[in-house]
C-alpha cells in the first residue's frame, strides 16, 4: 500500500512526525495541515513529515478480500517504523486522527506485550486527534444494523465497550500513563490529546479517555475540521503545532530546556598544601590544580515530572570539594551524610518547578592532575527517565595557557547512549567518535552542545604539557 515519505528526508539532522488517518479515510485528510506545516520554518526546519496509510473501507465488495483488522493495521504500521527510510531516524513523534490514535495505542501495546521495549526508545511523543478511546455512540443503531450484512472489524473496534479496545486501554493506562520507568515491561511515553469541542463523533469523555487532564487539548471544529486549520493563526493549528514543538511531557520524565556544565581548570604553580576544616577535623590536601564545575539545570514549562532531582558530584585521589548548590537540600539525610564523612562527594536534591534553573557549583581541590584529565556526567539522575533539549558543556583551559602551558591532546566530547550506572567501568568505556566542537572565539575554551538526548553519558578527555617541557 502506498505511503507518503519525507519529501527530502534528512534523519542525521531532523526528527520525524508520522500522520496516521483514521476509519474510512486516508492520508489525503491530512494534506491542509502538512501544506501549512511545511510553510512554517519552525516545523520544516526540525522535522520531517510521513503518512502511513492502510485500507479502510466502509464496505468490502470484493469476494476475494477482506478487511484489515486494528492488530493487522497496527502490525504494519511496526513494518513500516522499522523499514530503512524511516529506521535511520533517531527520533520519531506519532500523530494519530480518530481510529489512527487507536491503531498507534495498538502498535504500543504489541510491543509491550511482547517485551520489545527497545523499539520504543526513539519515540519522543504520541498526539492523539479526536480518537475514540472509549467509542463513539454516532449512528451506533445503523452501525449495527448494517454490520448484519456487512462485517467490518474496524467498525467494530469504534463501539463503547469493545473488549479489545478495552483491553488496549488498560495496557495503555498502566504500563505507558502509569509507567514508573523504563522497564521490560514498562515505558513511558508523553501522550497529547487533542479533541474539536464541536465534535458529535467523538465525545471529550472519549477522547480524553485514560489520558491525565493537563495533557489534553480543547480546539473549536468538529471531528474532521480539528485536523484542517484554515490558517497558520487558527486555534486549531496553533494547538497542534505547539504540541509537536513542546512535547506535554509525561509524569516520570524530566523534561529539560538546558543542562548547562562549565568547567575551568587552573594549575597551581608548584604545587600547594591546603588545610580544609570539616566536620570536626582538619583534611590535608596536596595538589597543583584547581577546578569550578558549575552546572545549570532548566526545566520546561512542560516539566510534568515532580519526583526529586539529583545533581551529583566526586573527586577522587585524596581531593577534597567544596560544594554551592543554588537551593536548600532536599537530598535524603543518607546521601548528605557522605558529604560531611568524606569530603570529596556531594548530592544535591530539589524538585523541579517550571521553567525555573537550578545549579550547583562545585570548587574542586585535586581532581585533575596528570593522568587524570577527564571527567564524566551520568545524564538520568538515579536511573530515571529525562529528555534534553539541548545539554551543553565547556571547558576552560585559559588559565593553564597563560601560565605557559600547551594544550597536548585537545579536548575530546563523546556522548553514550548506554549507562550502566557509575562504578570502576567508567574508567573502561570505549570513546568511539567524538563530537564536534563549537568554534570559538578563543582557542582556550572548547564548547559542545548535544540536542535531543535521553540521558546516557558524556565523557570529556584532554591532556596538557608543562612549561619546558617538564
Amino acid at each position: 500500500m502506498p505511503h507518503l515519505l519525507p519529501d527530502n528526508p534528512d534523519p542525521a539532522r531532523k526528527r520525524l512526525v508520522i500522520f496516521v488517518h483514521g476509519f474510512g479515510s486516508s492520508a489525503e485528510c491530512w494534506s491542509p495541515l502538512l501544506k501549512l506545516f511545511k510553510e512554517d520554518p519552525d516545523i520544516a526546519g526540525v522535522f520531517d513529515l510521513a503518512c502511513y496509510e492502510y485500507p479502510t473501507p466502509w464496505f468490502n465488495w470484493r469476494f476475494l478480500r477482506r478487511i484489515p483488522t486494528l492488530a493487522e493495521i497496527a502490525g504494519g504500521l511496526a513494518n513500516f517504523l522499522e523499514s530503512a527510510a524511516i529506521d535511520r531516524y533517531n527520533e520519531v513523534i506519532l500523530v494519530g486522527h480518530s481510529q489512527g490514535g487507536l491503531v498507534i495505542q495498538r502498535y504500543l501495546v504489541d510491543k509491550l506485550s511482547r517485551g520489545k521495549v527497545e523499539d520504543l526508545y526513539r519515540l519522543r511523543l504520541v498526539v492523539l486527534i479526536a480518537t475514540p478511546n472509549l467509542g463513539s455512540t454516532l449512528l451506533s443503531t445503523t452501525r449495527k444494523l448494517f454490520s448484519l450484512f456487512f462485517s467490518n472489524p474496524q467498525e467494530r473496534t469504534l463501539r463503547v465497550f469493545d473488549t479489545q479496545i478495552t483491553e488496549v486501554r488498560s495496557t495503555i493506562t498502566e504500563r505507558v500513563v502509569g509507567a514508573r520507568g523504563e522497564t521490560a515491561v514498562d515505558w513511558p511515553i508523553p501522550v497529547q490529546c487533542v479533541y474539536g469541542m464541536e465534535d458529535g463523533v467523538v465525545v471529550e469523555a472519549s477522547a480524553r479517555g485514560p489520558f491525565e487532564d493537563d495533557t489534553v487539548l480543547r480546539v473549536p471544529g468538529d471531528h474532521f475540521s480539528v485536523i484542517r486549520p484554515a490558517g497558520r493563526n487558527d486555534a486549531r493549528y496553533t494547538a497542534l503545532r505547539e504540541a509537536l514543538l513542546e512535547p506535554c511531557g509525561h509524569r516520570c520524565v524530566y523534561e529539560i530546556d538546558l543542562y548547562d556544565i562549565r568547567i575551568t581548570i587552573e594549575p597551581i604553580p608548584g604545587g600547594r598544601l591546603f588545610e580544609f576544616p570539616h566536620a570536626g577535623r582538619t583534611i590535608h590536601v596536596q595538589t597543583d590544580n584547581f577546578a569550578r564545575i558549575d552546572r545549570t539545570v532548566k526545566f520546561s514549562r512542560k516539566n510534568r515530572c515532580n519526583e526529586l532531582y539529583l545533581l551529583r558530584y566526586g573527586t577522587r585521589n585524596d581531593g577534597y570539594i567544596i560544594p554551592h548548590p543554588s537551593h536548600k537540600n532536599e537530598a535524603s539525610s543518607q546521601d548528605q551524610q557522605v558529604y560531611e564523612d568524606y569530603g570529596t562527594s556531594f548530592t544535591f536534591g530539589f524538585h523541579p518547578r517550571l521553567s525555573e534553573s537550578f545549579g550547583l557549583l562545585v570548587e574542586v581541590y585535586k581532581g585533575f592532575e596528570e593522568g587524570h584529565r577527564d571527567i564524566h556526567f551520568h545524564l538520568a539522575p538515579s536511573g530515571k527517565k529525562v529528555y534534553f533539549k539541548t545539554v551543553r558543556l565547556s571547558i576552560d583551559l585559559s588559565a593553564y595557557l597563560k601560565a605557559g602551558w600547551t594544550v597536548s591532546d585537545e579536548p575530546k566530547l563523546y556522548h553514550h547512549l548506554l549507562d550502566e550506572g557509575h562504578s570502576q567501568l567508567c574508567n573502561q568505556r570505549r570513546f568511539g567518535q567524538p563530537v564536534t566542537a563549537r568554534p570559538a572565539d578563543q582557542g582556550d575554551v572548547w564548547t559542545w552542545e548535544l540536542t535531543n538526548l535521553r540521558g546516557g553519558v558524556i565523557d570529556a578527555v584532554w591532556d596538557l604539557a608543562r612549561p619546558g617541557g617538564d
